[in-house]
C-alpha cells in the first residue's frame, strides 16, 4: 500500500508540471487568456498551431513516462500496477495542480500514455475507440470519456480487480474534469478566433 500511495504522490508532483503555459509563454502568449483558457494541448493547438500542440503533447507524455519509470524503479516488487497508480497521480496533478489553485488541463493525454504503457493492446484499442467518437463529431469531451470507459472495460475483462478499480477512478476523473459544464458542451472546441469575436460582442 505504501508503494501505491507514494506512486500516486510522485505522479501528482510530475503531473503538476503544465507544458501548455510554458510553450505559450515562449511564443509570447498567456494560454489562460487565449481561446478557451484551458492549459491543454487542444487549446494550445487552436491558439498557436500544430507544432505547439505537438510540443505540449510531448511534454505531457514525457512527464507521465518519467513518473511511471521512477515509481517502477523505486518499488520493483509492486509490479505493473504501479503504472496505473503513477499515471492516475499524474492525471490528477495535471487536472488539479496546486500552484494554479487546482485549475489545470483535462488530463486526456496523460491517461492515454498511461493506458498504452500498462496494456499496449487495450490502450491502443481504447484510443481508437475514442478517436472514432471524435471523427463521428461527438466531440473531444465524449472522446475522452469513451477512451477511459473502454480501457476500464478491457481491464475488467483482463481479470485484474485492482487494476479495474483504479481504471474506474480514472473514468470518474475524466467525466468529472471533462464535464465541468456538460459532456455535450462544445464551447471549448470552438476555434480561438470565434471565442475572441464572441467575447468582443459581449463587451
Amino acid at each position: 500500500m505504501e508503494a501505491r500511495l507514494l506512486s500516486l504522490f510522485i505522479g501528482y508532483v510530475f503531473g503538476c508540471i503544465l507544458f501548455s503555459p510554458i510553450v505559450a509563454r515562449a511564443a509570447g502568449k498567456n494560454i489562460y487568456e487565449e481561446g478557451s483558457g484551458n492549459p491543454g494541448m487542444a487549446n494550445t493547438g487552436r491558439v498557436l498551431g500544430t507544432k505547439a500542440a505537438a510540443l505540449v503533447l510531448l511534454g505531457d507524455g514525457m512527464k507521465t513516462v518519467l513518473a511511471i519509470v521512477i515509481c517502477r524503479w523505486l518499488f520493483p516488487a509492486a509490479g505493473d500496477i504501479l503504472t496505473l497508480y503513477a499515471g492516475l497521480g499524474a492525471a490528477i496533478g495535471h487536472c488539479y495542480p496546486f500552484w494554479r489553485e487546482f485549475q489545470g488541463g483535462k488530463g486526456v493525454a496523460v491517461l492515454a500514455v498511461t493506458y498504452v504503457l500498462y496494456a499496449p493492446v487495450w490502450g491502443i484499442l481504447s484510443l481508437l475507440t475514442g478517436g472514432i467518437c471524435v471523427l463521428c463529431k461527438m466531440g473531444l469531451k465524449w472522446g475522452a470519456a469513451v477512451i477511459s470507459l473502454t480501457f476500464s472495460v478491457c481491464t475488467g475483462l483482463m481479470g485484474g480487480r485492482e487494476a479495474f478499480f483504479v481504471s474506474l477512478v480514472m473514468v470518474a476523473l475524466m467525466i468529472l474534469r471533462n464535464s465541468r459544464k456538460t459532456l455535450l458542451d462544445k464551447a471549448e472546441e470552438k476555434p480561438a478566433q470565434e471565442n475572441k469575436e464572441n467575447n468582443g460582442k459581449e463587451n
